[in-house]
């Protein structure tokens, strides 16, 4: 219990996120998984950067959302590196959000990898160009 405050006590707080209308997944996705990976977002760029092919994605790339498109295949193609980034936002769960994760995995794991492709094509775009 104390453990679980203190990891709670680390996430950025992002109340100001709007759950009204929004189902279990939705709800999931905001108040658990986009506060971690708000706060692990420079290991998140590092973890991506420093995986092999990685940045050849930019000479790809026409546009930012071509660029986007083409981060989150890569995260979905590359299995050791969509693990990793899977296993760096669950170790932040509490017991209860990890029960809430365990009933529907597959889903929490696509949302998982969409949102963290779309935090680091915004993060690596303005770079490149």
């Amino acid at each position: 219990m104390k453990n679980e405050l203190a990891l709670l006590a680390l996430r950025p707080d992002l109340s100001h996120l709007s759950v009204a209308n929004s189902n279990a997944a939705e709800v999931f996705q905001n108040l658990t998984i986009r506060p971690i990976l708000k706060m692990q977002h420079d290991l998140l760029l590092l973890l991506t950067h420093h995986f092999p092919h990685f940045n050849t994605i930019a000479y790809t790339a026409k546009s930012e959302e071509e660029y986007k498109a083409a981060v989150i295949e890569f995260l979905k193609n590359q299995i050791a590196l969509k693990n990793q980034i899977i296993g760096v936002i669950i170790g932040h769960f509490t017991s209860d959000e990890w029960s809430a994760y365990s009933l529907d995995k597959n889903e929490y794991n696509k949302r998982m990898i969409n949102m963290a492709g779309e935090r680091v094509a915004g993060a690596c775009w303005p770079d490149l160009k």
